[in-house]
């Protein structure tokens, strides 16, 4: 960490410092040990309090900070009006989702599991789909690439995205019965775009790798361009 690195930042107000870190808090929500941004935020008259932010509630004008003390949870409740200024007290960690893409996001190893991690999830996956969709799914996963962080980081993101996917596409009798009569492979791969292919009852979902902690497919967009091709 150096100068140059913080000279690709821009100055910007407290409330949009506030949506950006609460994106990346939602991210968080999930996992078993979530990363929170730590800061102390200024308010009218003088006032700071500080702790890790849990929630920003912007059409309420809510904020909710939290810390332990002793092991017991002390919470500040403010009203985001008052805001005046925003202190980010572990900033390292949260350099990339203040930059607008300046910045590399730079995954966890806890997040980006290595390839003898990935075929297990891919095997757990394969009987999740199975069995969600009715009759045996093959589920192919080329991991001679994935390699980088980012690519395991990814690699994981897409097994789990499309895993809940099809488990919401086949909640529906129409979309069950079309993937059961359509479908009797999936092949996953990381390439330079996203994009969805269903030739000789093999799906073929393609995920490019994207600079931030997102997957570059959302949720609604990959049931949409699954269903078209079923």
């Amino acid at each position: 960490m150096n100068l140059t690195t913080l000279l690709k930042l821009k100055a910007s107000s407290p409330e949009k410092i506030l949506r950006r870190l609460i994106e990346q808090v939602r991210l968080e929500q999930a996992k078993e040990k979530p990363n929170l941004p730590h800061i102390a935020i200024g308010l009218h008259g003088g006032a700071v309090f500080s702790g890790f932010l849990l929630d920003y509630n912007l059409e309420n004008e809510e904020i909710l900070l939290g810390i332990f003390y002793d092991g017991k949870p002390q919470l500040t409740f403010c009203n985001c009006r008052n805001v005046l200024s925003v202190e980010l007290q572990n900033g390292t960690d949260w350099l990339y989702a203040l930059s607008d893409g300046a910045l590399a996001f730079n995954p966890s190893a806890a997040d980006a599991p290595p390839s003898l991690e990935l075929k297990r999830i891919i095997s757990s996956t394969v009987t999740e789909l199975s069995t969600a969709v009715g009759h045996d799914i093959q589920l192919t996963f080329d991991l001679s690439e994935v390699k980088e962080l980012m690519q395991q980081y990814t690699a994981k993101l897409l097994l789990t995205t499309v895993a809940e996917v099809i488990a919401k596409i086949v909640d529906n009798a129409l979309g069950k019965e079309a993937l059961q009569e359509s479908v009797s492979q999936i092949q996953l791969k990381l390439g330079e775009e996203k994009k969805v292919e269903l030739l000789d009852k093999v799906l073929t979902i393609e995920c490019k790798i994207e600079n931030g902690p997102r997957l570059a497919w959302k949720h609604a967009e990959l049931q949409e361009a699954i269903e078209e091709k079923l």
